[in-house]
């Protein structure tokens, strides 16, 4: 039989767990912080040396043999003439929405895994606190700690970028740099619900890591392979991640609607399982 929760629960039980949960994730999250300082500082600083290489310059004005890869040429040369979109391509739809959305499987899977493999549960769930406040704590803090981190190193990156060329500064675009980290965290989310939904159910640690990874690679380049074909809606990397995000400073809300659905029916199927188990 379950070992369900008692029903009543202690005065400021949710606070205490999502404390608890927040200070679970507080050396994984500063590794993932400070690898993202760095890469920020990688980015911003290599900018005048990227500038200054010939071999790009040529690129740009020499490379019909480079046509099958797209416009490669165009992509240079814009990178090198406008910083604004040099910072926006570099960082949202490349190297932050792969950190973050790794980070954040690594959240999701954490959150029960470390339980399931240390017997926690059976402990835990014997404390006057509801096994749903469990649930939603183990979330609410992760996904918390997920903003914080997408939100705060691109308002740092933002800053960054700013000092690193004065004259910029009234050519870097806060408010489409805004709308792209949304997205990201749009995409980090739905990285993290996979990642719940699967160890939930599968208990394991490792294995619920690997599949989550795999998932989320099998629907990034199938996305991406199919993208001109899919509907609006469903171009997520288009619509989430792409360029017309940083000119618009706008998501698609087909896009966004979808998403955060798969989001609340990947957490809602994961509840339906942790609330039956024996753990």
């Amino acid at each position: 039989m379950a070992l369900y929760a008692v029903r009543g629960r202690a005065p400021g039980a949710m606070g205490i767990l999502l404390r608890k949960e927040m200070r679970d994730q507080v050396l994984v999250t500063v590794i993932v912080t400070v690898l993202l300082i760095v890469t920020i500082g990688l980015i911003v600083f290599t900018y005048p040396i990227l500038k200054s290489l010939p071999e790009l310059k040529s690129i740009t004005e020499t490379a019909p043999e480079l046509e099958k890869f797209g416009d490669l040429a165009g992509q240079i040369t814009r990178i090198l003439s406008d910083y604004s979109y040099y910072l926006w391509s570099q960082w949202f739809p490349k190297n932050l929405v792969q950190i973050a959305a790794i980070f954040a499987i690594v959240l999701g899977v954490m959150a029960f895994g470390n339980e399931y493999s240390a017997h926690t549960f059976e402990y835990l769930l014997t404390r006057p606190v509801r096994r749903r406040d469990v649930f939603a704590a183990k979330i609410g803090a992760r996904l918390l700690i997920v903003a914080v981190v997408v939100y705060g190193t691109s308002a740092l990156y933002t800053i960054v970028g700013y000092l690193a060329d004065p004259r910029a500064l009234g050519r870097v675009p806060v408010g489409e740099f805004a709308a792209a980290a949304t997205g990201v965290f749009l995409v980090c989310s739905l990285a993290f619900a996979i990642a719940v939904a699967f160890v939930v159910r599968m208990k394991k640690v490792l294995s619920s890591l690997l599949a989550s990874i795999g998932v989320l690679l099998l629907a990034s380049t199938a996305l991406t392979l199919l993208e001109s074909k899919l509907p609006r809606a469903l171009r997520l990397n288009e619509q989430l991640l792409g360029q017309s995000v940083y000119e618009d400073a706008t998501l698609a809300l087909g896009p966004v609607m979808v998403v955060v659905a798969a989001i609340v029916v990947l957490l809602w199927a994961g509840w339906n399982v942790f609330r039956q188990q024996d753990v």
